[in-house]
């Protein structure tokens, strides 16, 4: 009697394990698979302020979660987490970049490759350099003109007051149809020294097709300075 007990005890086991593999399986079956991550690409440019350039990856998936590598191993879940854009230091032979996107309830996204390369085109020069009128003790403002050659970049001028040596006050205006103007609030003393300056607000990145396939080549226009000094008497 206890044989069969345990015989049919032993069968019901069976037939539930097999169950709920089944019902377990065919739901992992359902899951849809999330879309892939999406990189910068070739035809791809946008300004970024003066400093580091960052890579931005984005899903289109609310909620889901970017994982990537950049030592040419397939990304995991003990991958690095993407929450920032990546930064983008690179030599001259560039990096593979692998990304996938996750989310709880879906498959995680295939593997999207990019080759990024760095290079770096010869940035705009100004036509006529900076010029600043004479600045004499008692001037309450700076004035002068700063021709760039590239109206697709934005450009300031700064004028750096000097004491010994050493920058007791830093000013900054924007250059409009080639001329700039600086307000100081109060006369200027003799004996200081006045430095001026000009850089592009923003570098320009353009993102190209590179000569192989997922290859992208990363074209970075660097902000340019120009100075002049004055000593002021």
């Amino acid at each position: 009697m206890n044989s069969m007990k345990n015989k049919v005890l032993a069968i019901i086991m069976i037939i539930t394990f097999f169950s709920v593999g089944v019902t377990t399986n065919a739901g992992v079956g359902k899951m849809k698979k999330i879309t892939n991550p999406i990189l910068p690409k070739a035809g791809d440019s946008y300004l970024l302020d003066r400093g580091d350039i960052y890579i931005k990856a984005y899903s289109k998936k609310k909620n889901s979660v970017i994982y990537y590598t950049t030592n040419g191993k397939k990304p995991n879940k003990k991958s690095k987490k993407y929450t920032n854009p990546i930064l983008f230091k690179v030599k001259r032979q560039g990096f593979t970049l692998k990304a996938i996107n996750t989310k709880k309830g879906y498959k995680n996204s295939k593997v999207v490759k990019k080759i990024y390369k760095q290079i770096f085109p010869a940035p705009p020069k100004p036509m006529d350099g900076i010029e600043c009128e004479t600045i004499k003790a008692g001037d309450e403002e700076l004035m002068g003109t700063f021709k760039p050659v590239g109206s697709e970049f934005t450009y300031y001028v700064y004028a750096d007051i000097k004491e010994k040596n050493k920058t007791i006050k830093r000013y900054k205006t924007e250059v409009k149809n080639g001329e700039w103007k600086i307000k100081l609030g109060t006369p200027i003393k003799n004996g200081l020294t006045v430095v001026i300056s000009a850089s592009t607000k923003e570098m320009k990145v353009n993102f190209s097709k590179g000569d192989k396939k997922n290859e992208v080549i990363v074209s970075i226009y660097v902000p340019i300075w120009k100075r002049i000094e004055q000593k002021v008497e």
